[in-house]
């Protein structure tokens, strides 16, 4: 029996409660403030590897033959989403944090 899992998902919600676990730690602030830099490194190599499979994946979906100019509009428009969404999710991560640090 097959199981119709997102396995991006699944990494997800595996991020998430490990990281909510490393955080409830007594860490000093010198592994803390490295643990940060590198899963936001790590996330950034990620993102564009994913960005880039999907820009890929793009091309060989379209099955009939189109120009060459088409393929490069297509991966830059989703390196611009790509850039759209890292912006806009880092401003509103930014606003959510600190409005979490105001309330309490």
């Amino acid at each position: 029996m097959m199981t119709h899992v997102s396995g991006s998902l699944a990494i997800v919600i595996a991020g998430l409660i490990i990281g909510n676990t490393i955080m409830k730690m007594d860490l000093n602030h010198y592994v803390e403030e490295h643990l940060r830099y590198f899963w936001k490194l790590i996330e950034k190599f990620l993102n564009v590897f994913i960005f880039l499979l999907i820009g890929i994946c793009v091309i060989y979906i379209i099955q009939t033959p189109i120009p060459w100019f088409m393929y490069v509009a297509v991966i830059t428009i989703v390196f611009f989403a790509r850039v759209i969404v890292m912006i806009f999710g880092g401003v509103l991560i930014k606003h959510h944090q600190l409005s979490h640090f105001q309330l309490v």
